[in-house]
């Protein structure tokens, strides 16, 4: 490819992106079923590490993109500088690619793992995890739903 192409690619490019633009949401008002769940995991004492949301854009969806935080990276570098703290993760993702840190976290460190995500959007690869026994358990958040729902 000569200088002449990659230009035009890189221009091709830009009004693409000029045509997908997505919200510059600034917004940091909580909806209250998250404000809820953030205020009782505080009043437990669990320490909370919160991240943004990006929009990436997609047709798919009736807003034309879709929310995302990749918190993955840190979750994992988290788990790692921490691991003398703790005997046991509850890991809030159901991406497949956490598979291979639940797996060496557990037959490095013996760490148990348990993994709390969305039925329907846990990945094969945590999945068999629990069948090859480094994932302890797979915790399914509509299964906690009504608790949410009680007026205390």
């Amino acid at each position: 490819m000569d200088h002449k192409e990659i230009t035009n690619f890189l221009l091709k490019l830009e009004k693409t992106k000029e045509r997908n633009i997505v919200p510059k949401d600034k917004n940091t008002t909580l909806l209250p079923w998250s404000n809820t769940i953030l205020n009782n995991a505080r009043y437990s004492g669990f320490e909370l590490i919160t991240k943004r949301v990006k929009y990436i854009p997609d047709s798919k969806y009736a807003t034309g993109y879709l929310k995302k935080c990749n918190l993955d990276i840190e979750m994992g570098v988290d788990l790692l500088q921490e691991i003398a703290n703790y005997d046991t993760a509850i890991i809030f993702s159901g991406d497949g690619d956490m598979a291979y840190l639940c797996k060496y976290l557990h037959e490095t460190f013996r760490k148990k793992i348990y993994i709390f995500g969305a039925r329907d959007h846990v990945g094969k690869e945590l999945i068999d995890g629990k069948k090859d026994k480094f994932v302890k358990d797979i915790i399914f958040v509509e299964d906690f739903e009504y608790r949410l729902n009680l007026h205390r």
